[in-house]
């Protein structure tokens, strides 16, 4: 992001409770299918905390470089703030569930080493984690 975190806060991405709606929704009907109550999970690019906010398990982190998000997170969340390429306060293979939405067009380098197969959080899940 070139602008900074909080210029595209202000002006492409408004708080919109309405958006905890339809995480609510997509979580009960598939998220929670794939999410157990004994999983740590982990939110790159949080935002609005719309997901992390929906997610039932033992552990869950969010990490977004904007540092108002923390104010959204629901109780008993991690927040992070800072780059959602350096997840080095995580301990290996501690993640089982790892999720990104609308993060990867934002960050520099995705196509350059920033995949699925090679992204830093592959070093985080555990050998069953889900990216």
């Amino acid at each position: 992001m070139s602008a900074g975190p909080q210029a595209y806060f202000e002006s492409r991405f408004a708080h919109d409770p309405r958006r905890e709606t339809l995480w609510r929704a997509l979580y009960a009907y598939h998220f929670s299918r794939l999410i157990s109550a004994q999983d740590c999970v982990l939110e790159l690019g949080a935002g609005y905390g719309h997901f992390i906010n929906q997610v039932v398990s033992r552990k869950r982190i969010a990490v977004d470089q904007w540092g108002g998000f923390t104010g959204y997170l629901r109780a008993g969340i991690e927040g992070r703030v800072g780059d959602v390429a350096d997840l080095s306060f995580l301990a290996p293979s501690s993640v089982n569930f790892a999720f990104a939405s609308n993060l990867f067009e934002h960050i520099d380098g995705v196509g350059k080493g920033w995949d699925a197969e090679h992204s830093p959080t592959k070093l985080f899940l555990c050998i069953s984690g889900i990216l």
